[in-house]
């Protein structure tokens, strides 16, 4: 599964390659974090392909063999409520020795 996180209209297979299984099972599952550097806020190319266990995985923009592949539309929206630092520090030095 590939996002175009950046939204130039191609998918890397290399920086934008954000799940791959290589399972012979029928349900696939994961956990995929956006970068920071994603376009937030904007719909989003999203290919998912799968094909026949044992081929040659699929790349975003070839053909699949015996499989298929999907294109949908995802928006990554920004965390309303962003963690918080929970701590103070009554002493701090600096990296050269004097604080």
């Amino acid at each position: 599964m590939w996002i175009d996180y950046n939204n130039d209209g191609a998918l890397d297979n290399s920086t934008e390659l954000v799940f791959a299984s290589d399972n012979a099972l029928v349900n696939h599952n994961g956990k995929i974090t956006a970068p920071g550097t994603a376009v937030y806020n904007t719909p989003l190319r999203m290919r998912v392909a799968s094909d026949y266990y044992g081929s040659t995985p699929p790349v975003p923009c070839n053909n699949v063999t015996y499989g298929q592949m999907e294109d949908y539309s995802i928006t990554i929206l920004p965390n309303p409520n962003p963690p918080l630092a929970g701590f103070i520090a009554d002493k701090t030095t600096t990296c050269d020795g004097i604080g």
